[in-house]
Parts: structure tokens; C-alpha cells; sequence
């Protein structure tokens, strides 16, 4: 899965290894890798491995950095929808629709629609997926895992019942 968020620059020649070494050269005296000190590190340098990876076109990287910022606004807004106690995300991107324009959809209309509540529930199982695979090495989070597991199964269901109905009742 990818997300906007870590689309890398050239990726078909990205290397991993080379760049991992270049990372750990950077690391300060606490031990932390600080994203700053790796583009300073490939500044001027073609061939630092993150040189090609990186956008040196300061109004093009203005404008990246300006969207990252917006998108990190839009993950911060919640609201309260009607009979939840709970907030929720009130904005949305959909990974189906980042190949095309793009963008996020506030999440009543994503709930007033049986396709995009279907895609946000795929999204968010393949993002539950991604995170198990990435955690589960370092912690035993199986609890964990089965009651979100539980939790998507228990959405897709809801989802697919009401979908039944909807067609039961358009046949009759």
C-alpha cells in the first residue's frame, strides 16, 4: 500500500541499504536520525544516496511541503457524528482515488455512500494489515490484533447486511 505521505523521489533506484548507512552516519550523540541532517548530509552531493531521492527545487519543495502540511490539518479535524460518543476523523483520503485528483471526502459523505464506506473499511483493514506486519516482530500484540480484527470483520459485515437489504428491497 502507499500512501502520499511516503512517495519517494525516483523510487525504482532507491537503495535501501546504502541509504540506511548514510542515515546511521548522521546519527547524533543520543542515538536519534534526524531527517534534517540527511538532506544536509546529500546537499550538493550527487552521491549521497537520498541526492536523487529529494526534491532541490526550493518553490517545488515549498509546495510538497505546504501539502503535507495541509494534510496533516485535515487528519486533526474530528467531529461528532449523530449517535456516536466518540469523535472521528472528519476528513478522508481514499488510497482508490490517489492515482487520479486526489484529495479527501469529508466522512458523512463517505458514510452516506455504500462504495466509498466499503473502500474506507478495505483501507482500513490493508492499514491494520500493514501495521500488525510492522509491529508484530516487536511485541506480542495478538490481543491487540483479534479486537481490531474483530472490529473491521464486524464493520464489513454491517456494511454487507445493509447492502443485502438494499437489494432485497429493490427486488420486491
Amino acid at each position: 500500500m502507499t500512501s502520499e505521505l511516503f512517495i519517494i523521489k525516483n523510487a525504482k533506484d532507491f537503495n535501501a541499504k546504502a541509504f540506511a548507512e548514510a542515515a546511521l552516519a548522521v546519527k547524533d550523540e543520543d542515538g536519534r536520525i534526524k531527517p534534517r541532517d540527511i538532506w544536509k548530509a546529500a546537499e550538493n552531493n550527487p552521491s549521497h544516496p537520498a541526492y536523487k531521492h529529494i526534491e532541490w527545487d526550493d518553490a517545488k519543495a515549498a509546495g510538497m511541503h505546504r501539502d503535507d502540511q495541509v494534510r496533516a490539518m485535515l487528519r486533526s479535524v474530528s467531529i461528532l457524528l449523530p449517535g456516536m460518543t466518540n469523535p472521528v476523523p472528519r476528513f478522508h483520503s481514499l488510497t482508490v482515488e490517489r492515482g487520479g485528483a486526489g484529495g479527501y471526502r469529508e466522512v458523512t459523505e463517505i458514510v452516506a455512500s455504500e462504495y466509498m464506506t466499503v473502500k474506507l473499511l478495505e483501507q482500513a483493514e490493508q492499514e491494520f494489515l500493514a501495521w500488525r506486519k510492522r509491529y508484530d516482530r516487536l511485541v506480542d500484540i495478538g490481543e491487540y490484533a483479534r479486537g481490531i480484527e474483530a472490529a473491521i470483520r464486524k464493520g464489513r459485515e454491517k456494511t454487507t447486511r445493509s447492502k443485502q437489504k438494499k437489494e432485497m428491497s429493490a427486488t420486491i
